[in-house]
């Protein structure tokens, strides 16, 4: 029944497009794979308006049966659904004729597509069935399912993300051969990530384009509502952080020489990048002092002696972005701010990110109607993503909604636990928890539970998952946080970093969530 109403809502589709293009029933005929006299005298005939009028009869006899409060005998069920209906099985293309200025004749020909959206509404068995039905290759018409993630098996959902095309429960077909799957989220993670950067903003001038008070102030784009710039912190903040370094500097018997040397290459460094930020400097310093103890023997630590490290320490990227996240978890510094900051924490999704702008937005039109700049200062823009975000977590509703978001909480603690340590060991710090790729290539069978709830929690965007990432000359799957989560724990955007574990460490947090 699924199939035939499949067909008959198909045949509406198409010939409702047919009549927004001006062009009537009695302009098509139908244009078939191959002769069958009883094939087309069951899809009601070869023109245009005795396919359509069988496709209304099928189509309300079935919303008759699936409508009726009891269901009807199989006396009671008309021959409009026990006849056979197979529309896809002979059609080739339609054939529509057309007059032109002249007033001759002439006929153009048409491929028929159908796409089924939302397929992931569908039982499993009756997506298989789906699949095994449409993947014929006698078929000519042009089909497509679209469904979100959650519509796989766990495996087949690993699977692709390792890149290796399989389809599970599904006997006699050649993923590789019969089905091509598309990914509308790039896996590429830097490519998409840089992508999406620029969709966000076309995507925020479309948007603010529709609001008559943002184009009366000339406010076409998000960039000029979310600057950059964050305010210093406060003097007294800044004599906290300087003295605390020197005193520690002193303490672990780091030679003035030595501190001033650091604080000369930091301020140098930040210079070239056209910053100069009391309290970075400091915080730069204060990592570089911290990992000059790690690269140093603690039995040459004599007062009277000035060991150089095993290996340089100089200021670099790393040193600054481990800086940063140390200013916000100590300080509360703005951290989140700006458009990439924004677009970063949709984790390359359009929906969160229009969830995200929209607080920001408001916030700004508010100003405007108050006769103030609509920038948002870098305080507030942090506070009002982080704000989103925590929003957007609550009202998380899908299936396994709370484990994954106590696996998720888990996976964080661990990460602001490695990322405040004030030698910056993974530069800008930790978003993710790795385990062996052996453990990930064997989930599905030795850790069902975790599997489906991993499942979940990718086709809903709120991990997602790296196999393969070498590192230490091993194979590791890393497990992502997505950006609200990252947002609302504190963490980088950037990736790479992450703490060590197993699948069974995960196993044994989910055992220990309450449902």
């Amino acid at each position: 029944m699924l199939q035939r109403l499949i067909q008959a809502r198909a045949v509406l589709a198409w010939f409702s497009q047919l009549n927004k293009a001006e062009i009537g029933p009695d302009a098509v005929t139908l244009q078939l794979r191959e002769e069958s006299n009883a094939a087309i005298a069951f899809v009601g005939g070869k023109e245009g308006h005795q396919i359509l009028s069988r496709a209304k009869n099928i189509e309300s006899e079935i919303y008759r049966i699936v409508g009726a409060l009891v269901p009807p005998s199989e006396q009671e069920i008309e021959g409009e659904i026990i006849e056979p209906y197979r529309l896809f099985d002979i059609i080739d293309r339609f054939r529509i004729k057309t007059t032109s200025a002249d007033h001759s004749l002439s006929a153009e020909l048409l491929r028929p597509l159908v796409i089924l959206d939302d397929a992931h509404l569908l039982s499993t068995g009756q997506l298989n069935q789906l699949k095994t039905w449409l993947i014929r290759r006698e078929l000519t018409l042009g089909r497509w399912i679209l469904s979100r993630l959650d519509v796989l098996q766990p495996k087949e959902l690993f699977d692709s993300l390792s890149i290796i095309d399989s389809d599970v429960n599904m006997p006699g077909i050649t993923a590789e051969r019969d089905l091509i799957r598309i990914n509308l989220q790039n896996a590429k993670r830097t490519e998409g990530r840089k992508t999406f950067r620029s969709m966000a903003k076309e995507m925020s001038r479309k948007y603010l384009s529709q609001m008559p008070i943002f184009k009366q102030n000339n406010i076409t784009t998000l960039d000029s509502m979310l600057p950059e710039s964050i305010t210093p912190l406060l003097q007294t903040q800044c004599k906290k952080l300087k003295e605390a370094v020197e005193k520690f500097a002193d303490r672990s018997r780091i030679s003035e020489t030595r501190l001033a040397e650091y604080e000369k290459m930091t301020g140098d460094w930040l210079e070239k990048r056209h910053e100069n930020s009391f309290e970075l400097r400091w915080a730069m310093v204060r990592v570089l002092i911290h990992r000059h103890i790690k690269r140093v023997p603690q039995m040459s630590l004599l007062p009277e002696e000035d060991i150089e490290p095993n290996r340089p320490i100089i200021p670099d990227l790393g040193v600054y972005d481990g800086a940063r996240i140390h200013l916000l978890s100590e300080f509360e510094r703005p951290y989140y701010v700006g458009l990439d900051a924004l677009s970063d924490a949709a984790s390359e999704n359009a929906e969160t990110f229009l969830r995200l702008a929209s607080h920001l937005v408001d916030a700004s039109e508010n100003l405007l109607i108050k006769q103030r700049s609509g920038a948002l200062q870098a305080k507030d823009q942090h506070k009002l993503l982080v704000e989103r975000a925590k929003q957007i977590i609550d009202s998380w509703a899908f299936p396994e909604h709370r484990r994954v978001r106590a696996l998720s909480e888990w996976i964080a603690d661990r990460c602001i636990g490695r990322t405040q340590e004030l030698n910056a060991p993974l530069d800008h710090g930790a978003n993710a928890f790795g385990i062996p790729q052996a453990d990930f290539d064997h989930m599905d069978d030795n850790y069902p539970y975790l599997a489906t709830v991993l499942k979940f929690a990718v086709a809903y965007n709120a991990l997602s998952l790296v196999p393969n990432y070498e590192c230490k000359k091993k194979q590791w799957c890393l497990i992502e946080l997505g950006g609200v989560f990252i947002v609302r724990s504190g963490l980088p955007f950037k990736r790479g970093g992450f703490v060590e574990g197993t699948a069974i460490d995960l196993e044994k947090q989910l055992q220990s969530t309450k449902p």
